[in-house]
């Protein structure tokens, strides 16, 4: 028979070789001539087909659709005869899987199917392709996608439309994807990966060995009922198989949102384990019904381009913000310690990159979440929360502030090691996230104002160590220890606090080859701010290198010179008083006329140790002496030269050692200023000049002491011929606030008050 044609309510087509039955209203048969193919097609409103109780099924009552069968003679004698199957219509089709005794996967098209063979590797997998619109899902699996189009290959020999396996042999099992190709619209989700507003994916099926199962011995035959002993108190858990301990209250991870314009991505398949059914006990006519298998689909590679969007809710429901990504191209390798993403920027917009509360932005940005670290090669940014300023002390109020830090060249963050390098131009600052307002309630005495502070750090390579680590991976994070039921919960900033921070200079003779001299040299600021804006107090320390050390008692600096120190801060004002009962020496007044902004600025060539106990104490030594200007001034930049001492100044100067601190008897209290000049000091202000051994100064008042051999000197300047009067010498001399001299072991004249 060359030709067949059937029609009918009822058209069936049986082919007992393939144990394939379906049905139509339509029939066509046409055997092709030598050389050519075999067609046949069955049409219907619906038609179906069902092989093994696997269900294909084209059009429905109000879409005709029609199966077309194609048989290609064989090229060689050696290869076998070719069919291919269209199914031309909207459609769908559900395979059975009969090791799990269930329909577990099923897709759908919008506008055709086709079904072939196609030769890889020596093996011919079965290739679906569905049009105009398709979706695919594995119950089994927890997998879905859906497309405009898509492309399917099956493992060999196990398709729907696979000849049944013969009689009495072992089920062949559900046919399981080996690879899927989807283009348009592209739509998935699995238990771990959501994917959304793809233009391509494609995905690469694997099979990985199943976890082993330990195998449960059958129960004892019944024996002589005897009397049970009492269980003793403390009894020794039974073992459990591997793979089925009771894990309470363990959330599952949550998935991973993933949206690109091309996506390619590795998968591989685990079956579950399943604890394997106990033997019935001897007698018993109840069956042990056998477990389920299923199926697990665990991303393990991605490769994404263009329009790259990933993001993760927390893992910590109290965190407001999971993971986030932005970029050009992504690549993803995940294991069960964790991901490691590399993210790429385009030439214009860089990688971006925010986990919970930390954000990176660069050209690469590399997450290795088993190692618990960060990098990023070129120019980036981090911003993040930290419970400390920069200098080490903890921000007002204990409030989380936020850290910012740039660099042009590279960066490397070590979670698990609490420490971070950051190379090239670095720029830190360090502030609050929220700052204070300005109070309309009268503050009484000396009572301290709200106010904020804020640090920052310019260096070439910035190499700082945190109090504690800081997470990338919510796997590897220690949780918080849960106290004792009574036990008050002490108030604990969960943000890291800095421990260290080492700021180096760009090399001489990189600085000298790149014409950029500043960047050997690197600084520190540390400015408290008023809520009307205006300055409180400010600090800037520009060096060679600067190496800062903290602990929750004390903050510690150390300055490698040449170098400069600016210090500004309320202090007392300088002048005498022409009547009026007289000052005590060294005294710091509390009336807020009797203070005025003091900006103190130090240079110095050797070394600077400078330490800071709670802001009530603080004191800078510098070895091998300095020279140290005092002025009136109201910001920290106003420019003071060494050699023109401005109005109202005073200069100090020694070439053995230089101290100057700062104390307050309450936080936020008036400060008491001193300062030490040790070996060949000198003194000078508008009026006065001024040379001793040693030198101290509060700004109350200043004392001189020297030696019999080398005496002090004080002297006041004068236009013509200096008198007798107008200096005086002596082992230690005195010059009051109230501008009178006093002294031991003195000689010369002696100042009338007031001049």
């Amino acid at each position: 028979m060359k030709r067949m044609v059937a029609t009918g309510e009822h058209v069936f087509l049986s082919v007992e070789a393939d144990g394939m039955l379906a049905q139509g209203t339509e029939l066509r048969y046409e055997v092709g001539g030598p050389g050519k193919p075999t067609q046949t097609v069955l049409k219907g409103s619906p038609v179906t087909a069902v092989r093994e109780r696997n269900r294909l099924q084209g059009g429905d009552a109000t879409a005709p659709a029609e199966v077309v069968l194609t048989s290609a003679p064989a090229a060689t004698a050696r290869e076998p005869k070719r069919t291919a199957v269209q199914v031309r219509g909207p459609g769908r089709i559900q395979m059975y899987d009969e090791t799990a005794k269930d329909t577990t996967l099923s897709a759908s098209w919008g506008t055709s199917l086709t079904h072939e063979k196609e030769l890889i590797g020596g093996r011919e997998p079965d290739l679906l392709k569905f049009e105009g619109g398709g979706a695919f899902a594995d119950t089994k699996g927890g997998f879905r996608l859906s497309a405009d189009r898509m492309w399917l290959w099956l493992a060999a020999g196990g398709s729907v439309l696979a000849k049944a396996p013969a009689e009495g042999s072992k089920p062949a099992g559900q046919p399981l994807p080996q690879r899927l190709v989807a283009v348009g619209h592209v739509e998935g989700n699995s238990a771990d990966a959501v994917i959304r507003e793809t233009d391509q994916l494609t995905v690469w099926f694997r099979d990985a060995n199943p976890v082993p199962v330990a195998k449960l011995d059958p129960p004892a035959p019944p024996t002589k009922p005897a009397t049970p002993a009492a269980p003793p108190k403390s009894a020794v858990p039974q073992p459990v198989a591997p793979g089925t301990e009771a894990k309470k209250d363990e959330k599952p991870k949550p998935p991973v949102f993933l949206s690109a314009r091309v996506i390619e991505s590795w998968v591989a398949r685990t079956p579950t384990p399943v604890e394997p059914p106990v033997p019935p006990a001897p007698g018993s006519t109840v069956a042990a019904k056998p477990a389920s298998p299923a199926v697990k689909y665990e991303l393990e590679r991605a490769r994404c381009e263009d329009r790259v969007t990933v993001h993760q809710d927390p893992a910590d429901s109290t965190k407001s913000r999971g993971t986030d990504i932005f970029g050009a191209k992504l690549n993803l390798d995940q294991s069960n310690a964790g991901s490691v993403l590399t993210v790429h920027g385009s030439g214009k917009d860089p990688a971006q990159v925010y986990f919970e509360d930390v954000s990176l932005f660069g050209p690469v940005v590399v997450i290795d979440q088993p190692n618990n670290g960060v990098s990023v090669d070129g120019q980036g940014l981090l911003l993040m929360p930290s419970g400390s300023e920069l200098g080490g002390e903890k921000t007002a109020g204990g409030a989380p502030g936020e850290l910012e830090i740039q660099w042009s060249t590279k960066m490397r963050f070590f979670g698990a090691k609490a420490t971070a390098e950051f190379l090239g131009t670095v720029s830190a600052l360090q502030r609050p996230k929220a700052k204070p307002v300005a109070s309309t309630v009268a503050r009484k005495g000396n009572e301290p104002e709200t106010t904020w502070t804020r640090s920052g750090i310019l260096c070439h390579r910035l190499d700082i160590t945190f109090d504690r680590p800081v997470y990338f991976n919510q796997l590897k994070k220690d949780p918080e220890p849960v106290p004792a039921k009574g036990t008050p919960v002490a108030a604990k900033s969960s943000s890291p606090k800095l421990r260290s921070a080492l700021c180096t200079p760009m090399p001489d003779d990189e600085a000298a080859a790149a014409g950029n001299q500043h960047a050997r040299a690197v600084q520190f600021t540390e400015e408290t701010f008023k809520p009307d804006g205006k300055y409180f107090k400010a600090q800037r320390v520009t060096a060679r290198q600067i190496d800062l050390k903290t602990d929750d008692r004390e903050q510690v600096m150390f300055a490698t010179g040449p170098g400069q120190v600016r210090i500004l801060q309320l202090g007392t004002k300088d002048g005498v008083a022409a009547d009026g009962p007289k000052p005590p020496a060294f005294a710091t007044p509390t009336k807020p006329e009797d203070q005025e902004m003091k900006l103190t600025v130090v240079w110095f060539d050797s070394r600077l140790v400078g330490s800071d106990k709670a802001k009530l104490f603080q004191e800078a030594v510098f070895d091998d002496g300095a020279r140290v200007v005092q002025v009136p001034a109201d910001r920290l930049d106003f420019p003071v030269v060494e050699h023109e001492l401005p109005p109202r100044g005073v200069y100090l100067k020694c070439s053995d050692s230089m101290k100057v601190s700062s104390r307050r008897t309450a936080p936020g209290g008036v400060p008491v200023q001193n300062m030490t000049a040790l070996g060949n000091a000198e003194f000078r202000t508008d009026e006065h000049n001024g040379t001793a051994s040693k030198i101290t100064y509060d700004g109350g008042g200043v004392v001189f002491d020297g030696t019999k051999n080398a005496p002090a000197r004080l002297q006041k300047k004068s236009q013509g011929m200096a008198s007798p009067a107008d200096e005086w010498t002596g082992e230690r001399i005195i010059y009051n606030r109230d501008g009178t001299i006093t002294g031991t072991g003195t000689t010369g004249g002696a100042f009338t008050p007031g001049r």
